[in-house]
């Protein structure tokens, strides 16, 4: 299949995804307590930071390697079964001693919930890494709606039952039980769990970069919950862990999908000597026009929004969820080039990146939490328009092309942002920041403000994105007039 049919699956499988976890999210934020998602919060942060641990890049070295049998996939299986069940036995160790660092009882019985999914891990990773590499995306789609939809309606059902902050862990748990029975159920092809050494210096070479990036990649999104939650209590962890919810949700189901099926498709480019320049440069395009003008709407929108969907006791996770939108907004189109760097054999570059800044954004959210949680959440702007410009320059460099050739295959991109952006500004201006007197009204006259700013700049402008769009309508239509004039004759 090709890239936009496989990218198609993955939007349709996360749009409806996120549905499924919004509803979720919206039935428990009223049962639950701030304190008791502030210990969830807490706990999934620490078990988060292991998490980058546990399969040790061996996913992407499966999807990467040229050459794959039953001996490479053992011993990917080998290396990840290895490191994951030591995790899950340190995590599972140290329940008691964290639960008294947070002072919060309840993380002990959480964390050692957690720690089942690191005893799965190594199964459910060589599976879904083979459906990748396959670019079988269609039944990695249908497995992960399955498997929402069990996590989901488990952490609902549990927290109606009174069963507190736990029900989140217990959601999480089944979430992974129902994925590893559907692998097992359906295992893709060449699928093995037999245990080999034949490749493990090569996986530990590999491995070794890509773990260094994920466990940034963790510290980057998990130390405000517990830098917050130790400084400022963890009620304050609770408040920017519900204020991160809508942007996490556009990282998660949206960009995390597009990144799992460009890196296959830039190591390809890259192996066949192709225009990587030029096809990088038109994706982050197509990103810019995408993904910034949906996180510029959150930004704008962030109080009706979260009076809808958390209600009025997240009030003040605003603010922070706007700061954390305009810091998506920014980073977001450039990201890429993790997937490029790695694909094209640069791996180490993508540890720099990441390292420079997770120290920035450490560095500020140390200094500016002194100063509230509301200061504090700036620290991921700040780090984000480092990250954009280190990352450019190192990945500009890996291209052999400058700023300039960057800069020209936005400008289309820049006018739908500027006319979004205008929109935003408009419905601000008519209903306020803050508008929980008619936040559906606030919404809806938004969308439509910011979906009619985008469409006319596009088909003014002949947006790439846009005449796309035509095409497959017109192509529909066609088809759809094909088939009815065979049903007639």
């Amino acid at each position: 299949m090709s890239v936009i049919s496989n990218l198609s699956l993955s939007f349709i499988g996360k749009a409806l995804g996120a549905v499924m976890q919004l509803a979720g999210t919206m039935i428990i934020a009223r049962l639950l307590t701030p304190e008791e998602f502030g210990a969830f919060a807490v706990s999934a942060a620490a078990a988060g930071l292991l998490t980058a641990l546990r399969n040790f890049g061996t996913s992407d070295f499966l999807i990467q390697t040229r050459n794959i049998d039953a001996s490479t996939i053992g011993s990917a299986f080998f290396v990840t079964a290895t490191i994951s069940w030591s995790l899950a036995f340190l995590l599972f160790s140290t329940r008691h001693a964290q639960a008294i660092f947070f002072d919060a009882p309840a993380v002990e019985l959480i964390l050692g919930v957690l720690a089942l999914n690191f005893l799965m891990s190594p199964f459910i990773m060589t599976g879904t890494s083979l459906l990748v590499r396959a670019q079988d995306f269609k039944t990695l789609v249908i497995f992960e709606l399955l498997c929402s939809f069990v996590g989901v309606s488990t952490s609902v059902l549990l927290a109606l039952s009174g069963v507190g902050a736990v029900s989140l862990a217990i959601g999480m748990t089944s979430n992974s039980v129902g994925m590893l029975f559907l692998i097992l159920f359906k295992p893709p092809h060449g699928l093995t769990y037999r245990p080999s050494i034949a490749r493990w210096a090569e996986i530990l070479r590999f491995g070794g970069w890509a773990s260094g990036i994920t466990l940034l990649n963790q510290i980057t999104g998990r130390s405000p919950e517990i830098v917050l939650g130790r400084t400022l209590g963890v009620s304050s962890a609770a408040i920017y862990d519900k204020g991160a919810a809508l942007s996490t949700l556009i990282w998660d189901q949206i960009f995390g999908q597009i990144v799992r099926v460009l890196l296959p498709s830039f190591a390809q480019e890259a192996r066949n000597h192709g225009d990587l320049a030029g096809t990088y440069f038109r994706t982050v395009s197509v990103l810019f026009s995408l993904l910034t003008p949906i996180f510029l709407f959150l930004a704008f929108h962030a109080s009706p929004l979260i009076h809808i969907l958390f209600g009025d006791q997240w009030g003040a996770s605003a603010p922070i969820a706007t700061w954390i939108a305009i810091a998506g907004a920014v980073i977001s189109p450039f990201a890429i080039c993790e997937q490029l760097l790695v694909g094209s054999g640069a791996i180490r570059s993508v540890f720099i990146i990441k390292l420079v800044q997770t120290t920035a954004m450490l560095s500020a959210l140390i200094v500016l939490g002194q100063f509230g949680l509301n200061v504090a959440s700036t620290s991921l702007l700040l780090s984000s328009l480092i990250y954009v410009t280190v990352s450019q320059k190192i990945t500009l460099q890996h291209l052999n092309s400058d700023k300039f050739s960057l800069l020209r295959a936005l400008r289309s991109s820049l006018m739908i942002v500027l006319s979004t952006l205008a929109a935003g500004l408009v419905s601000t201006l008519l209903f306020g920041y803050v508008n929980t007197s008619r936040p559906f009204l606030h919404i809806s006259v938004g969308g439509i403000l910011a979906i009619f700013a985008w469409l006319v700049t596009a088909i003014w402008i002949h947006h790439p994105v846009y005449l796309f769009g035509k095409n497959v309508l017109l192509g529909l239509v066609k088809r759809r007039r094909g088939s009815v004039g065979i049903k007639e004759r």
